[in-house]
């Protein structure tokens, strides 16, 4: 029963919960607490396609392509659309995107269909024609940190692209294929120091003392607001589905 309440529990966090833009070195800290070559993937993984776990475990090695300038992740599912769809994940190799090498690596290493291939539960041998389980890579993110749940590294992901490639509502709706323009105005909205800044305003009336800093040296993004049905669904479908294969 602890296990259950303490899976509940992480699952039940959402973008409210993700800071913004943490910045390289915390995130490459974050990666280099992974103790074994296998949650390393995984964090890869997830970052750098900003998929949802139950599309990340349905990665196959044939649909990743890559020259020197990028790479390209075919025909990866998109599982929030009544009928089936899929996105091509395309991710620049350049020092913006410190991981991108190492998931190429991985792939250029995997030896099964799948990149997170399924195992036995008793002996721990792969079946390498069928994808590992969303709890599988639920309880192995959390082995890396208690910091860190699945939805953390989508919402990590998109405050990147904002923060670090300056992209836009629209860049954002187009790279993660989302339905609406609601979930990419979550992380591009501009705050009141932003504005202040632009203005040549220090300091703040009635607020905190706050010394303006060059836009380079910002490191965060506004927090989203804090009305989110879409991904509370999502939470929530995603533990009924959690919950059927602990049981």
């Amino acid at each position: 029963m602890g296990l259950v309440s303490d899976m509940w529990k992480h699952t039940k966090r959402s973008i409210e919960d993700v800071p913004t833009w943490i910045g390289f070195d915390k995130l490459l800290d974050y990666y280099n607490q992974s103790s074994t070559d296998e949650h390393k993937k995984i964090f890869c993984a997830l970052f750098e396609t900003g998929g949802r776990v139950s599309e990340v475990i349905q990665l196959k090695k044939e649909m990743f392509e890559w020259n020197a300038e990028a790479l390209n992740i075919l025909k990866m599912s998109v599982l929030k659309y009544r009928k089936h769809k899929t996105r091509d994940v395309l991710i620049p190799r350049d020092d913006l995107d410190p991981l991108v090498e190492d998931l190429i690596s991985f792939v250029e290493d995997c030896k099964t269909e799948y990149l997170f291939p399924r195992r036995t539960p008793l002996t721990g041998a792969l079946i390498p024609d069928k994808h590992a389980s969303r709890t599988w890579m639920y309880l192995k993110v959390r082995e890396i940190s208690d910091d860190l749940w699945d939805h953390w590294f989508r919402a990590m992901r998109a405050s990147y692209f904002v923060y670090v490639r300056k992209f836009d509502p629209f860049d954002l709706q187009e790279w993660f294929e989302w339905k609406s323009m609601d979930m990419a105005g979550h992380y591009v909205k501009v705050t009141q120091r932003e504005i202040a800044d632009k203005l040549g305003i220090k300091n703040i009336p009635g607020k905190q003392i706050i010394l303006s800093r060059p836009a380079k040296e910002i490191t965060s993004i506004p927090s989203p607001p804090k009305t989110k049905p879409e991904v509370e669904q999502k939470e929530e479908e995603d533990w009924r589905e959690l919950m059927k294969e602990v049981m």
